[in-house]
């Protein structure tokens, strides 16, 4: 009978104890109605990792191909766990697509903020049947 008097304060203080995690969404319109969602850590521990999640949605009346986002960091301070890019064939119009990268933060690096860089290409098929030039775009993410 005393375990059930005190279940809510032995539950008030494991959800008081446990630590915030933060995150940041980054919303982009690309060209031909692509929504793309980036989310993101906002803070990383050294030797952790971090996981960067991805949802693009066709928004627009055609078809899109080849849609890469390649992810890189210019001090290594993010090595990518196994893979550091997601490619998507064919994405027809008002589907959408969702991925995750994993990323190990580096224990040689210094605090403060690094930028993952996110290369975005994809090509644009016009009437659904001709395709066009890649369109490509660079987005810097900050990790604290």
């Amino acid at each position: 009978m005393k375990f059930i008097k005190i279940m809510p304060l032995l539950l008030l203080g494991f959800f008081v104890l446990l630590s915030n995690v933060y995150g940041e969404t980054i919303n982009q319109s690309m060209e031909g109605s692509m929504d793309i969602q980036i989310t993101h850590p906002d803070e990383a521990i050294i030797g952790r990792i971090a996981s960067i999640s991805i949802l693009i949605k066709n928004s627009g009346w055609e078809d899109k191909q080849d849609i890469s986002f390649t992810f890189t960091s210019q001090d290594n301070s993010m090595i990518p766990v196994s893979d550091n890019s997601i490619t998507i064939k064919r994405l027809s119009q008002g589907s959408s697509y969702g991925g995750s990268v994993d990323f190990k933060i580096s224990s040689n690096i210094n605090p403060g903020i690094h930028f993952l860089n996110v290369k975005y290409s994809q090509i644009l098929v016009s009437n659904n049947k001709e395709p066009q030039e890649p369109i490509v775009y660079d987005i810097a993410i900050p990790i604290v």
